[in-house]
């Protein structure tokens, strides 16, 4: 007889279930991205969206915010500018235990267009989110294409870091 496995979104709404996590998403007023941060904040936690709207929309956020209300709204901060800006990139890093990073300029026609635009925001604002563990020695960081065991790992990870801060 074959097991049943829960749906893979109940295994992170119970991992994070009674615990605030800080997550930046970045490029957080595009599809994906605004999605993730309405089921986010749906789940009790705190938030930063990062975006320079140049393929996100303003109507995307103003929809969260209907969405989920203005209590949960309050648990969200956003930063207007471009992954391509280190010190921008470092300030929405600030508070951030798990980044979820979305930013990009696709399409091949704009890349051949204008190349130095798809560079920066492709690839230096990929290299702009820190990786040094002396810096952000708590951070995880997950760029796409990334799947769920990722997330649940480094959900798992941060609760157990905050339960160890906890416990000293």
């Amino acid at each position: 007889m074959a097991t049943l496995r829960k749906p893979p979104f109940d295994g992170i709404r119970d991992a994070l279930a009674g615990k605030c996590l800080t997550w930046l998403v970045t490029g957080s007023a595009g599809f994906i991205g605004s999605h993730l941060v309405e089921t986010l904040l749906g789940l009790n936690q705190q938030v930063t969206g990062l975006d320079n709207f140049s393929t996100g929309h303003r109507e995307n956020l103003r929809q969260i915010e209907d969405a989920v209300g203005p209590q949960a709204w309050k648990r969200h901060r956003f930063i207007e500018g471009s992954v391509a800006d280190l010190e921008t990139c470092r300030e929405a890093c600030r508070r951030a235990d798990i980044v979820l990073h979305q930013a990009a300029l696709g399409s091949v026609p704009r890349s051949i267009a204008d190349p130095l635009a798809t560079h920066a925001a492709n690839v230096t604002g990929f290299a702009n989110l820190p990786t040094d563990d002396a810096v952000l020695p708590s951070m995880h960081i997950l760029r796409k294409p990334f799947d769920l065991p990722d997330i649940l790992r480094a959900v798992n990870q941060c609760l157990e870091r905050v339960s160890l801060a906890a416990a000293a």
